[in-house]
């Protein structure tokens, strides 16, 4: 599989996200949202899970096995953006005073990313 999707941070996912868990960040959540519209993201809490690390590189790996399924590539300059709304977002406290001042830096956004199967590289 290669399949381009488009990937569109709300602000219920920077909102809901967890600071510094690559697995429940604001990108990550706006990841499963796209691979539940694509039906490829069943039984997540039994088969699949999701890791945004702090450069922005998205892999999928099967749970039981550890063994990577997907990744998510993106262009440098797409990967350069979410790498520093990362940063922004996990280190929060010392970046904002207050919830106004982090609504108006933290705001939604999209990329596009090609899904791309391990094995299909």
């Amino acid at each position: 599989m290669n399949k381009e999707i488009k990937v569109k941070v709300r602000e219920d996912h920077i909102f809901d996200g967890e600071p510094e868990n690559s697995s429940c960040c604001a990108i990550a959540l706006a990841c499963e949202d796209v691979l539940t519209r694509l039906d490829m993201w069943d039984n997540v809490d039994q088969r699949f899970e999701m890791s945004v690390d702090a450069d922005a590189y998205i892999v999928i790996k099967d749970k039981s096995s550890g063994e990577f399924i997907y990744e998510m590539l993106m262009e440098e300059e797409d990967r350069n953006f979410c790498s520093d709304f990362i940063h922004r977002f996990d280190n929060q406290h010392e970046y904002y005073d207050n919830q106004e001042e982090k609504d108006r830096d933290l705001k939604p956004f999209q990329f596009t990313a090609r899904l791309v199967k391990e094995d299909d590289e």
